[in-house]
């Protein structure tokens, strides 16, 4: 693999300690200027620079690059900015942009693409790490350590069709017997978000005061995702960011397993369980 060069380490670093003067700066460039100069730069530096510019401005400068280079920058960039991003490219471009996407990642980005964007659906993170309600406690862990995906204290678990079951917390999980299904520590009742509602109309939602993370369902209660409150409220209404900080510190309490690490947790984990085979 080619290494950076000291200018492009500098650079990519600048962006990311100086990122408002560097859009500032952007902004005032045209979008072919910027375009031209995103194809000379590595990946996630050009990555870094979509995710700084305003919507219409980020989308100007994926339409005048390459198909190769777009579709490069979309399966860099979250799926959520990727969704933004897409919304506002012309739909022949949106599609060849598709066509060339990893097919997992299209396929996630189609289904969100096809909600209007003022709903939930269209705000959702669907790929999520969820686990079946059928395996037991100790398989459970296990397979929460080897996603190594989830940044929440809890985990979604679904029944076999699919449905929500609820979720189980893994300070739940460590205390259980080993061998305990699943469906004994999981907490059913557990707030909902129906995919077709206007998203402002949650922001609100007094399940943010416990959760981090809302499930999102359908009207036949399948999983569909789940709906982070910062990725909704509208950064400029001072009373909805008052709210914001209320539920994070009110869900930190419930993440109290992090403060010693994942790492430490499941080292736990597997010390106490050696100490019973024992």
């Amino acid at each position: 693999m080619k290494e950076k060069n000291s200018d492009l380490i500098i650079l990519e670093k600048y962006i990311q300690r100086h990122g408002g003067l560097v859009a500032g700066y952007l902004e005032g460039r045209s979008s072919k200027e910027i375009a031209v100069f995103m194809e000379k730069l590595p990946l996630e530096i050009s990555a870094e620079i979509i995710g700084l510019l305003s919507r219409s401005k980020a989308a100007a400068c994926v339409q005048l690059t390459n198909i190769n280079q777009a579709k490069r920058i979309i399966e860099k960039i979250s799926p959520l900015k990727a969704d933004v991003l897409l919304r506002n490219l012309d739909e022949e471009v949106r599609e060849n942009i598709l066509n060339a996407t990893k097919p997992e990642l299209a396929e996630t980005l189609r289904q969100t693409l096809s909600y209007p964007k003022e709903t939930v659906g269209a705000n959702m993170n669907t790929r999520v790490f969820t686990i079946p309600i059928s395996i037991s406690a100790r398989e459970a862990l296990k397979r929460i350590k080897k996603s190594k995906s989830t940044m929440l204290p809890y985990v979604f678990v679904l029944n076999q069709d699919e449905t929500l079951a609820g979720i189980a917390e893994f300070r739940t999980l460590i205390m259980t017997e080993a061998n305990d299904r699943l469906e004994n520590c999981v907490v059913k009742d557990v707030p909902r978000i129906f995919d077709q509602l206007n998203v402002q109309s949650v922001l609100e939602h007094e399940g943010w005061l416990n959760y981090k993370a809302l499930p999102v369902v359908n009207h036949e209660d399948i999983f569909l995702g789940t709906i982070l409150l910062e990725n909704i409220v509208d950064k400029g209404d001072m009373e909805k960011e008052r709210f914001v900080r209320q539920a994070r510190m009110a869900s930190s309490a419930l993440g109290d397993l992090y403060k010693i690490g994942l790492g430490s947790f499941f080292r736990l984990v597997d010390e106490g369980w050696r100490e019973e085979s024992d």
